[in-house]
């Protein structure tokens, strides 16, 4: 029996990450099927296939086999969980102010993609289960501004109920578009 060794391929990059989740997005109710009987597995095997091609349709740099990019998409899963449990750890670690935050954009998209998968279950018993499903307070606001630059200020009720990474003044509101804080 003879061992050969199999060779190293190339990192994925930020551009290979971001389309593969587009086009894992166009299939993801058969990707994301929990079924395991004969007909699902074909199917699923098949749509790797299908997201094989289409993605070495639009890639750039390498081609990748249709079992290199569902171990990739599995793996980044994996770590797009642990980076957002990571960062609701830090975050009440540091009892909501800021932090930095770990999960990038393309983590952010799987997210949004997967909700269900990335809540966890409710518990009547556990003492902390609104820790999970706490939601940021709405903002209520009152002004925004707009100046020769086009920077934008705004004028809001309650800046520290709403308001994610603070920063001298500057905050992140729901986009990533940099504002000024007026409190009003």
């Amino acid at each position: 029996m003879s061992l050969i060794k199999r060779q190293k391929g190339k990192n994925f990059s930020d551009n290979e990450i971001s389309l593969l989740i587009d086009v894992v997005s166009k299939f993801i109710v058969i990707v994301e099927n929990k079924k395991t009987d004969g007909s699902t597995v074909k199917d699923k095997n098949d749509c790797w296939q299908r997201i094989a091609d289409e993605f070495n349709a639009s890639a750039l740099e390498a081609s990748r086999s249709a079992g290199q990019l569902k171990t990739y998409y599995d793996n980044f899963k994996r770590k797009t969980r642990k980076q957002n449990a990571d960062d609701k750890a830090e975050f009440y670690k540091t009892g909501g102010g800021s932090f930095t935050k770990n999960l990038g954009p393309c983590g952010e998209r799987l997210i949004s993609m997967l909700k269900e998968q990335f809540r966890p279950d409710d518990n009547a018993f556990d003492s902390i289960s609104q820790y999970h499903t706490m939601e940021p307070a709405p903002i209520d606001i009152k002004e925004t501004i707009h100046d020769a630059n086009d920077k934008m200020s705004v004028a809001i009720e309650n800046p520290v109920d709403c308001i994610d990474n603070q920063t001298d003044n500057q905050a992140v509101i729901c986009t990533d578009t940099p504002v000024d804080i007026i409190e009003g």
